[in-house]
């Protein structure tokens, strides 16, 4: 099978699921590891995929489940979530959107004393449980594995609370300072979070800026925090008056 043939197989594949371990390629395709992730990083040349830990996902208007989302860029999301945690005080009550990167900020909050936790994501609600952590579950529809609330009740729920710091990631950025998304509902809940919130924090990586999906909600400077990766992108700069924390 000559590359080209195996490039628009594995892209018929990845249309269907949406994302693929190089282990299901492998498999599907019938070539070795090294000629996949090679022809991985073609498609990912010619921008038409991303690859992430252990795979690809597809760049269109879907994007990886939850699942793979976790392990996209893992080392990096831990770090920034690390750096995240540092920001909340004893005492205060957060809000923990569902994103992937805010999901790891759970083990670094475990040994802060009476806060007080919002959340959509149902699997670091029942982590917060479990270490005696006053949590609460914002409204909305259930989706996701391993389980996230989303839809127009989430911004609705916000307004019911008094919330000190809100952590929350975006599906990217764009080049003129704006936060965008896949889809809408990720909009509304940015604008909520900034009426209901007093300080409102961004955790980002560096696979997020350049981005041009098709929904635009906060501008960076609408953001109290920004906690990277990376250092801005040199065109941003003069644009983001916003404090930037770069754990790099």
């Amino acid at each position: 099978m000559f590359q080209e043939e195996r490039l628009n197989l594995i892209m018929k594949i990845l249309k269907e699921c949406r994302y693929a371990t190089v282990e299901r390629l492998v498999e599907e395709v019938r070539y070795s590891p090294t000629s996949i992730r090679r022809d991985l990083a073609e498609l990912e040349k010619r921008r038409l995929i991303k690859r992430s830990y252990g795979g690809a996902e597809i760049l269109d208007k879907g994007y990886a489940p939850f699942v793979y989302r976790q392990h996209s860029m893992k080392k990096e999301k831990k770090a920034v979530a690390k750096k995240a945690s540092e920001l909340v005080n004893d005492g205060e009550t957060i809000f923990l959107d569902e994103s992937s990167t805010v999901q790891y900020m759970g083990e670094y909050l475990a040994d802060k004393k009476k806060i007080k936790v919002i959340t959509g994501n149902l699997s670091l609600a029942q982590y917060f449980c479990e270490m005696g952590i006053n949590t609460h579950i914002i409204c909305g529809k259930v989706s996701e594995k391993p389980g996230t609330v989303t839809g127009p009740l989430v911004e609705k729920s916000l307004e019911f609370f008094n919330i000190d710091k809100a952590f929350f990631s975006t599906n990217g950025v764009s080049d003129d300072g704006y936060c965008v998304s896949f889809t809408e509902f990720p909009v509304f809940k940015s604008f909520a979070i900034r009426r209901n919130c007093r300080e409102i924090v961004l955790l980002n990586t560096s696979d997020k800026f350049h981005s041009s999906h098709s929904f635009k909600s906060l501008n960076l400077n609408d953001i109290d925090t920004i906690v990277c990766d990376c250092e801005l992108p040199a065109e941003l700069k003069e644009k983001v008056r916003t404090k930037y924390i770069s754990v790099k």
